[in-house]
């Protein structure tokens, strides 16, 4: 029954030390503004503010009716940017758990967070994209770090240039995605051979591959008889193109010792500084020059000094060039042609970071003749320019264009980064070194279900009996509202009734009662459970019923389990010593707990491990793990332990049970589950400026019904 899923709230909400507490009678009252967070202020969007609240989701029943596989989320939150929602799962938080420990258990190591997050791209089979799967739990600033004179391009037809990356693109097709492809790089310098490539992978994100700097590169891309073969964690997206940068065999030879003792070069050549293996004569050490010609042997002192333009070493008597196999002695020689000799024309390059100022990227390019210009790109990422033009887009890829006859030989660029620190401010009461990776917290996780939700809002002035309005078919949710937010919703259907094949809500007789302008909000979803996690790509075990467009909702769901007030692990022990979880030696007797069970409501039970200590043959006290002493009583009468925070009983225990009692100092030890376990939620606001009128989170409560 819907209408018995409740959020209750603690008996103080707010940021002193002692707020929390345990469930009280007072709802959460849907679709009410500032009913769990108070409003953001003026001075919250200028400074910055972090809220932490304990919440009670429950069935709120008067008997032991079981909601099964509850599980709670965020279904949505603000749309101020500056503002993030976040469920917070600690196993340590419990029922008299107060603001002052609930903050510490934000570091704690077994806490998690479930979070939202909308799709960047229609989500269907097995993976969703999304536009994170961090957040700071804390507010955050950012701050503008300028970084400059960052080259992007030199032109080697100098005379020491020796560097030159041929590129091959490859194209993804345009209806799928790719992670095995393969394709011809029959030039690939192979005695030396450098590689490198990058690509926009189906999370939108730059990756670059370096195989031989990093070997887990190395079991992505590899070259072998001439062909390149790419295994990628993360596919290259759709339509995007993979950038593979090589050193060709048409631009680098090797001379070997072994082969050609004399080293002779001709005019367009030149050793690659760095690559230079030589002996010092009488030492078997082979050394390699220091990437300006200098040889220095193993105590530091130089010995020999190499020419890059003539191939030749000096003083010769202090040189030894014959070696074995395995000393490889020689150098790479790069050779001067047309094609790596020639001025460029196309340019592009990534910025290398997640997070800049668009307009702030400023080019420089110096000309053959030694004359310089620059150019700025505009608010819409666009470079225009009489000898060169292109675009930066929001992903930092800048793609540039010289004009013909335009010879550029350095290019560089400054721009903006924005950097994100986490507020350290007496008024979050919380110290964000407490916090593990600096405050950011993942709010997904592997082996946890996720909710996918694709929304959708019908609004209508006025209703009338008999009317008919179009939402989604096949929704999981639907609901209506009306100018209050009060939702109109009945287990009899006396205000709306929903026909799912055909996607018609019906408006009854009851909606006479309510007033305008309405709200009709109908929701698909599903569940699934997330498999892995690869930057901002989710993957699932299973696939997914149906397509769902880009701008959905994923939501991290809190399990919180079968929801159902029940008494368990019943026994006594024959001595009292304050341990709540004792099993022996037991006591002289039994409480005939099988034909008088303890009785729970959903309503008044809570999660704790109970005492009832006799102190006579007839007269016991109750004693709760977290709430002390809260009963005596003897065997005369019926134990019934009230619940004062909401006005019913924690548990019951009928006289009957207790037959002759037990000696004093014996026990009975029990614990009772509660249908309403607490859970915290924080509200974190970013300093800023915001002219969002409603900032509005929604916390939904899900999960099968059983016997309600």
């Amino acid at each position: 029954m819907r209408n018995a899923l409740k959020i209750f709230k603690p008996e103080l909400l707010g940021n002193a030390p002692f707020a929390g507490g345990h469930r009280t009678p007072e709802e959460v009252v849907n679709g009410k503004l500032n009913d769990i967070f108070s409003s953001i202020s003026d001075v919250d969007h200028a400074r910055g503010s972090f809220d932490l609240v304990k919440l009670y989701p429950a069935v709120a029943t008067a008997d032991q009716a079981r909601f099964q596989d509850a599980h709670i989320f965020v279904s949505d939150e603000p749309d101020d940017e500056l503002v993030s929602t976040l469920v917070i799962e600690a196993p340590a938080l419990n029922d008299t758990t107060e603001m002052a420990e609930m903050r510490q258990l934000l570091a704690a190591p077994d806490t998690r967070y479930h979070g939202v997050a909308l799709t960047t791209a229609d989500a269907s089979g097995q993976s969703a994209l999304v536009e994170k799967t961090q957040t700071p739990l804390l507010p955050v600033t950012q701050r503008v770090v300028p970084k400059i004179k960052n080259i992007v391009y030199r032109h080697s037809a100098s005379a020491n240039g020796t560097e030159f990356l041929r590129q091959i693109i490859f194209e993804a097709p345009t209806t799928n995605d790719i992670a095995f492809f393969s394709f011809e790089v029959p030039d690939l310098f192979t005695l030396n051979p450098f590689y490198r490539a990058e690509y926009y992978g189906r999370n939108g994100g730059m990756r670059r591959l370096e195989p031989i700097d990093n070997s887990q590169d190395a079991e992505q891309l590899s070259v072998n008889d001439g062909v390149a073969s790419a295994t990628l964690q993360v596919a290259l997206g759709a339509g995007n193109s993979f950038y593979f940068y090589y050193y060709s065999s048409d631009d680098y030879r090797y001379h070997q010792y072994a082969l050609d003792n004399t080293m002779t070069l001709s005019a367009d050549e030149a050793v690659v500084p760095g690559t230079w293996r030589i002996k010092k004569a009488g030492d078997p050490t082979v050394y390699t020059d220091n990437g300006f010609g200098v040889f220095y042997d193993s105590e530091g002192a130089p010995f020999a000094q190499g020419n890059y333009e003539t191939g030749e070493l000096s003083p010769a008597a202090n040189v030894d060039t014959v070696g074995t196999q395995a000393d490889d002695l020689g150098a790479v020689i790069f050779m001067r042609n047309a094609t790596n000799q020639g001025y460029r024309r196309e340019f592009s390059f990534n910025v290398g970071t997640e997070s800049f100022v668009i307009n702030s990227f400023y080019l420089r390019c110096t000309l053959a003749n030694g004359s310089q210009f620059s150019v700025s790109a505009t608010d819409t990422g666009e470079i225009t320019h009489a000898n060169i033009n292109g675009t930066i887009n929001a992903n930092g890829d800048v793609s540039l264009s010289a004009a013909t006859g335009v010879d550029i030989t350095h290019l560089e660029y400054d721009i903006d980064w924005l950097e994100e620190h986490v507020m350290d401010a007496d008024w979050l009461h919380i110290d964000p070194n407490s916090l593990p990776n600096n405050g950011r917290v993942s709010i997904f996780h592997v082996n946890n279900i996720v909710r996918i939700q694709h929304h959708d809002a019908v609004e209508r002035p006025s209703l009338g009996q008999g009317d008919t309005v179009q939402v989604l078919t096949d929704a999981a949710h639907v609901e209506l509202y009306d100018k209050d937010w009060q939702r109109l919703y009945t287990p009899d259907d006396a205000n709306f009734s929903y026909d799912k094949t055909s996607g018609l809500v019906t408006i009854n007789a009851g909606i006479s009662s309510f007033t305008g302008p309405f709200t009709i909000t109908s929701v698909q979803s599903e569940l699934v459970t997330v498999d892995n996690i690869n930057d901002k790509e989710l993957r699932f075990l299973t696939p997914l019923t149906r397509t769902y467009p880009a701008g959905s909702r994923i939501s991290s769901a809190y399990v919180l389990g079968d929801l159902q007030a029940l008494p368990k692990d019943e026994r006594t022990i024959a001595a009292w010593q304050n341990d709540f979880g004792a099993s022996s030696p037991p006591g002289s007797a039994s409480l005939n707990t099988t034909q008088y069970p303890i009785e729970t409501t959903n309503l008044g039970a809570i999660n704790q491990r109970w005492a009832v200590v006799f102190d006579s043959e007839t007269s016991y006290r109750v004693i709760g793990e977290h709430i002390g002493v809260v009963y005596s009583g003897d065997i005369l009468n019926d134990c019934i332990v009230m619940n004062p925070f909401v006005q019913a009983p924690y548990l019951i225990i009928r006289k009957e049970a207790f037959g002759a009692g037990l000696l004093p100092g014996e026990a009975f030890l029990f614990e009772t589950l509660s249908a309403a376990p607490p859970i915290m939620a924080s509200r974190a606001v970013n300093p800023g400026h915001s002219s969002i009128e409603y900032d509005k989170s929604t916390l939904s409560l899900r999960g099968n019904r059983d016997s309600l």
